[in-house]
C-alpha cells in the first residue's frame, strides 16, 4: 500500500504512521548524538558519557519499532520475490494478502506481550541495570505503539490489497 492513494483510513494511517517515522527519527539523532558524545569525551577527554549504553539502548528500541509501520506502508521492507515473476498475477496478490494477515498475526502477538511488560515496567517501577538506571518503560512502550501501528498497517494492507488486486486473467 502506498501513501499516496487516497481514502480516509490510507489518509489517517498515513499521518499517523509519519507522526511515528518522524519520532523514529529524532530517537535515531539523539542515539547518533549520545554517541557521538560518548567518543569525543572519550577520546579527548577520557571521560565517556555515564550511561552512554543504556540510553542508546532505549533509544535504539524506540528508533526501530516506531519506523516499522511506516516502512511498511512505504513498501520498503524487504521481500523475496524468487517466483512472483512466474506466478499469475491473481496468485501473486493472494500471496501478498497472506504474507500481510500472517504478518498482522505475528505483530498482534507482540503488540499483546509489548503492552503486558510497558505496563508491567510502569507498575513496578523498573530500571535498566547499569551505570544509568533509567526507567525501561519508555522503550517498552515506544515498541508497545510501534507493533500497534505495524499490526494495524499490515492488516489494512491485506484488506486493502484487495481493492488493487486485478480483476482480469493472469500475467
Amino acid at each position: 500500500m502506498t501513501a499516496s492513494r487516497s481514502g480516509p483510513l490510507r489518509r489517517a494511517l498515513s499521518g499517523i504512521n509519519n507522526a511515528l517515522a518522524v519520532a523514529a527519527a529524532a530517537c535515531i539523532l539523539m542515539m547518533m548524538l549520545v554517541g557521538a558524545a560518548d567518543i569525543v569525551g572519550t577520546w579527548l577527554f577520557r571521560s565517556p558519557v555515564p550511561g552512554a549504553y543504556e540510553i542508546t539502548e532505549a533509544f535504539m528500541v524506540s528508533g526501530i519499532f516506531l519506523a516499522l509501520a511506516a516502512a511498511q506502508m512505504l513498501g520498503h521492507h524487504i521481500r523475496a520475490e524468487i517466483f512472483r515473476p512466474v506466478l499469475p498475477i491473481r496468485v501473486s496478490h493472494a500471496l501478498d494478502r497472506v504474507g500481510f494477515l500472517l504478518m498482522f498475526v505475528f505483530f498482534a502477538f507482540v503488540t499483546w506481550y509489548g503492552w503486558l511488560e510497558a505496563a508491567e515496567a510502569w507498575r513496578g517501577g523498573e530500571f535498566s541495570s547499569g551505570i544509568l538506571k533509567m526507567p525501561v518503560w519508555p522503550p517498552k512502550l515506544a515498541l508497545a505503539i510501534g507493533a500497534t501501528a505495524m499490526a494495524v498497517q499490515s492488516l489494512a494492507d491485506a484488506f486493502l490489497a484487495r481493492e488493487s488486486a486485478p480483476r482480469g486473467g493472469a500475467r
